[in-house]
């Protein structure tokens, strides 16, 4: 028995590290045929696992990483993913850029006298 690559063992495939980024489906198809034990009900159960994990969990355009039990082989998730939780979100860095900078209020008042007063943001 061959393993069909379609789309999702594919993209898995890459995800986990088990083929290169620029590998194609083609080619794929060898290089996974290779890693695999010659007996069918293993290639297929291979098949069928990544077929419905990329399905169901490591979806093409925003994986659900919370959700996956494999992320500790998952080159994807070892590079992109905690690089992203590593990094402070916007909303962190804005709060941390307001509560160390004082901004310039003027209140009508202090605009036709020509004065202006300086509050922290909030």
């Amino acid at each position: 028995m061959e393993l069909p690559v379609d789309t999702h063992v594919w993209r898995i495939s890459i995800r986990l590290g088990l083929i290169g980024k620029k590998v194609t489906a083609d080619a794929a198809h060898n290089l996974l045929q290779a890693l695999l034990p010659s007996d069918a009900r293993a290639i297929y159960n291979f098949h069928k696992a990544l077929l419905r994990h990329g399905q169901r969990i490591c979806v093409f355009e925003r994986p659900r990483c919370e959700k996956c039990p494999i992320t500790d082989l998952c080159d994807y998730y070892q590079t992109c993913k905690r690089q992203e939780e590593s990094e402070p979100s916007a909303t962190v860095k804005l709060s941390h850029l307001h509560s160390n900078q004082a901004v310039r209020t003027e209140s009508p008042a202090s605009v036709n006298s020509g004065e202006s007063e300086s509050s922290p943001l909030p």
